[in-house]
């Protein structure tokens, strides 16, 4: 009868051994979750970025707007994916349309398993889209349209 009146000084310990890689596990898995956000953000970005540059491509650049991606996407990406992997590109032209899809996977394999953290991959996808347009052009044919009207009113 006295065993079980006496106080167990290991208390803490066992109790510490529970929380403390709980607590652990949650703070890895919110810095994670935070280079994931950062990743897609930063993708979505760059994604129209490539997209609006490359609807301004003229014909005076000899190059397609698909060209013009594939050259500038390391100057556009540079070093800015900070714990996620090189992100894919593909460009696809319909008509005046410039889509610039990119698919990233972060690298998230530390304590994989354990707890909350997921085992595999992380990944994502981002697409820019911009349409193609000549704003001079279309401002001097917007006058010239005003031009007819006038001259047609007198």
């Amino acid at each position: 009868m006295r065993f079980f009146n006496k106080k167990v000084s290991a208390y803490y310990t066992v109790e510490a051994s529970f929380v403390i890689p709980m607590a652990i596990g949650t703070i890895v898995f919110i810095l994670y979750a935070a280079f994931y956000l950062y990743g897609r953000c930063i993708l979505s970005q760059d994604c129209y970025i490539l997209s609006f540059r490359a609807s301004k491509v003229t014909e005076e650049m000899n190059m397609s707007e698909e060209q013009f991606v594939s050259n500038r996407q390391s100057e556009q990406f540079g070093n800015r994916y900070f714990g996620n992997n090189r992100p894919d590109i593909k460009t696809v032209k319909e008509g005046k349309n410039i889509t610039v899809t990119a698919t990233n996977s972060s690298r998230h394999r530390a304590m994989a398993g354990y707890f909350i953290m997921p085992g595999s991959k992380w990944g994502y996808t981002a697409k820019g889209k911009a349409r193609e347009s000549d704003p001079p052009h279309n401002m001097r044919l917007a006058k010239r349209m005003v031009d007819i009207c006038r001259e047609i009113k007198d």
